[in-house]
């Protein structure tokens, strides 16, 4: 039988990788309906997804290391690097965002040729959708296993 440890990082390896999948599919779709919708924001939408997938790739590299058990050199164990992995998924998300602001005000003065078509609002539907039940499912998790990450 598998001991309480196990069993969490599990459950947090197959919500992460689950996440990785979401946002890969949402990140395609975005991409591909911010482009043929002719909108801006639809695009910038997926790039938010592709950072998603960074977040997600630094949970799963951190469980490895935070559920190590106790050594010589950490007598109360690798807990903290979990701490460390959230505030790298906190600096991620903030870079993108600053990304996101200035090529929003470095473009709002350009004109556009083309004007937005009503199917670039399917990608963030479906991505609002999609994006509720995991953080929701998430969240669930991560009080279980008493994960900030």
């Amino acid at each position: 039988m598998q001991n309480k440890s196990a069993i969490d990082i599990h459950n947090i390896k197959r919500i992460t990788f689950i996440g990785i999948c979401a946002n890969l599919l949402l990140a395609g779709l975005k991409f591909f309906v911010g482009i043929i919708g002719y909108s801006q924001a639809v695009i910038a939408d997926a790039i938010h997804s592709l950072s998603d997938l960074s977040t997600d790739f630094a949970v799963l590299l951190g469980v490895k290391y935070w559920s190590a058990p106790p050594d010589e050199d950490h007598p109360y164990g690798h807990l903290r690097i979990e701490a460390v992995i959230t505030v790298i998924i906190g600096l991620i998300l903030f870079t993108v965002a600053a990304g996101m602001i200035y090529k929003s005000l470095h473009t709002i003065r350009e004109d556009h040729l083309n004007q937005t078509s009503w199917i670039a609002i399917i990608g963030p539907l479906l991505s609002i959708i999609i994006k509720e039940i995991l953080y929701r499912w998430t969240i669930l998790w991560g009080k279980r296993t008493k994960s900030s990450a």
